[in-house]
């Protein structure tokens, strides 16, 4: 996993709305890392053990079966040794400087002493004399007298020191031969011996599989050219006499062509199946031969393996301990979180008398007691807030009342004035009447108008299923529009459930605002709404004169308007109006206009699609 992965991944983790799906969630994976982290080191650590152990085993077993084929072959070698001493001595008693004058006397000792060891020593099958030419001139077996051996690699090289051939298969046994010099008084070569020996204790040896598992095998094997041969029986195939020679190809036998090229140690390679093994070689000195003992890699795994599935298993256990111990601890941690919301939400919902309780004296029992004491000022000030809005709406409807009576005394006075003195007004005299009627209807507005700004969030009216189409239609047919303006209401308005009352008095003073500052007789209003998943977003659209952008945010300020205030209808108090009704409701309102004439204002302003009693 990339990093960019990982930090999408811890995003979405923290994204969770629960503090305690949240922490549960990291705890829960610092306990999985955790317990990853030991059983991996765990698993390491033993793996590592059982193989090393592994290692050292088989180097033991090939240390002890070389040690075991060495005393065999020393054990030959003693057994020549011994021949040749018996046939020097009745040699030297004859004086005799060449086997093939040997005379009858001398025959009879030699193949009687023969004879009797061959008697006394185990395995040896019989014990021959040859000429320099091979030729069988005294045996044990005299059968075998007269026979000539045939040329070999071992004869030629038997002349110069003792040597051992190879084992070999022959009449359903295996065989060894043992085959040196006979030296006379002069230390010339006058014959040969040769000793045949029954192979059943190298056998023995080789195929001893104690401590070698179900797969362990031990090899001991030569090599002629490209080909491996094996010299005694094998585990997985018994049958001696019809083993063939290996080619070697690949990476097969490489312990066994390192042992018989001279070369010890340990290694991981595949054996002559071409299955893996844990295997030690060593070469057998005085011969051509290697000796490999080996295990299949798998046999040595298994012990892994287990060791494998008994980690998973404690693993999960630790695991599983774990989290029953962190989601108890989660829990009472999170708890007095949970009624700090809990509470914060009532208050939210207008319950002041809401407290947190506390338990102890900890932090977060000092941040509830915080808390209650922040409640307790917030409801303190809540009371007083009531009190100075009672108050406040006191004050100004009082005023709005003691305003408005001279103000209409001074209107009716003026309109008994033009009544009354008729024609004998000039016309300045009658544009001053109009103007002080004018201003008077302008100040009665401006009252109205603040009432209905000072109320807006003071005054909550019921909640109702509001229509927009069909309240916008209401408006605009009771306003008087000029005949000349198109007002189009795109389709798509949706249905509310909101205050009628505010709505209403947001699409008003936008229809109104829109054909009261537009330049012209001609004029064209349109109304559209797009969907913003969680809100509605509301466009009133002309084509006046538009607002530069210096303006869009002077225009919602109250007294602000940017026509002299002696224009008819208006108090500077509408778009602030319609401003504060919107933000009361959770919404926003901006303007779209580069000031350019003809291509208009927009008015934008989003409506939540849901809403709560409290809310307004």
């Amino acid at each position: 996993m990339g990093n960019k992965n990982i930090a999408v991944f811890f995003k979405k983790v923290l994204s969770f709305k629960s503090l305690s799906a949240r922490m549960n969630f990291v705890l829960i994976l610092l306990l999985l890392a955790i317990t990853l982290l030991m059983g991996i080191s765990a698993y390491q650590i033993t793996s590592d053990q059982i193989i090393n152990n592994t290692d050292q085993d088989i180097q033991a077993i090939a240390n002890a079966q070389k040690t075991a084929i060495d005393g065999q072959i020393k054990k030959y070698l003693d057994y020549y040794y011994l021949f040749k001493l018996l046939v020097s001595s009745v040699l030297a008693n004859e004086k005799q400087r060449d086997l093939s004058v040997i005379s009858d006397i001398s025959e009879q000792q030699i193949s009687s002493l023969f004879r009797q060891s061959v008697v006394n020593i185990q395995l040896l099958i019989h014990a021959d004399i040859l000429d320099l030419n091979q030729k069988v001139i005294i045996s044990s077996n005299a059968t075998l007298i007269g026979e000539t051996v045939p040329k070999s690699s071992f004869l030629e090289e038997g002349f110069t020191q003792p040597v051992i051939t190879d084992p070999y298969f022959k009449n359903g046994k295996i065989y060894i031969d043992v085959i040196g010099p006979i030296n006379n008084e002069e230390g010339l070569v006058i014959g040969q011996i040769l000793l045949n020996f029954n192979a059943d204790e190298l056998t023995n040896i080789t195929c001893n599989y104690t401590n070698l598992g179900d797969t362990g095998e031990t090899l001991l094997g030569v090599r002629h050219g490209n080909d491996l041969t094996f010299l005694t029986p094998l585990r997985f195939q018994s049958d001696y006499s019809r083993l063939e020679p290996i080619e070697i190809s690949g990476n097969r036998s490489i312990p066994m062509i390192k042992a018989t090229a001279g070369q010890s140690g340990l290694n991981t390679a595949l054996d002559y199946r071409s299955v893996p093994v844990v295997a030690a070689y060593y070469h057998i000195p005085i011969t051509h031969w290697g000796l490999v003992v080996k295990i299949d890699e798998d046999e040595v795994l298994a012990g892994v393996r287990q060791l494998q599935y008994g980690l998973i298993l404690s693993l999960l256990f630790v695991l599983l301990v774990g989290i029953f111990i962190t989601l108890p601890l989660v829990s009472n941690f999170i708890r007095p979180l949970k009624e700090i919301e809990e509470t914060t939400q009532k208050i939210i919902n207008g319950d002041l008398n809401a407290r947190v309780p506390v338990r102890k004296l900890d932090e977060i029992g000092k941040l509830g007691i915080a808390f209650n004491h922040m409640t307790e000022k917030l409801q303190k000030n809540q009371q007083d807030l009531i009190r100075q809005n009672e108050e406040l709406s006191s004050f100004v409807y009082a005023v709005s009342h003691d305003l408005k009576a001279p103000l209409r005394g001074i209107f009716s006075l003026a309109q008994w004035l033009k009544e009354d003195l008729g024609d004998a007004l000039n016309s300045d005299q009658k544009d001053q009447m109009r103007l002080l009627q004018e201003r008077v209807n302008r100040m009665d507005a401006l009252i109205d108008g603040l009432l209905n700004y000072s109320r807006i969030d003071r005054v909550k009216n019921p909640l109702v299923r509001v229509e927009v189409q069909v309240l916008v239609e209401k408006i605009i047919a009771s306003m008087i529009i000029p005949e000349q303006f198109e007002v189009i209401i795109h389709p798509g308005l949706p249905f509310l459930f909101t205050d009628e009352i505010q709505i209403l008095q947001v699409f008003q003073n936008l229809i109104d605002n829109a054909i009261k500052y537009h330049p012209g007789p001609h004029g064209r209003i349109e109304i559209s709404c797009n969907d913003l998943t969680d809100c509605w977003e509301f466009s009133v659209k002309d084509d006046g004169n538009g607002i530069h952008p210096a303006y869009h945010e002077k225009i919602f300020k109250i007294f602000q308007t940017l026509q002299t205030n002696n224009r008819p209808g208006s108090t500077g108090i509408g778009l602030a109006l319609v401003k504060k009704i919107i933000e009361t409701n959770n919404g926003t309102i901006r303007v779209n206009s580069k000031g350019i004439p003809g291509e208009g204002v927009e008015f934008i302003f989003t409506w939540p699609k849901f809403q709560e009693e409290n809310q307004v």
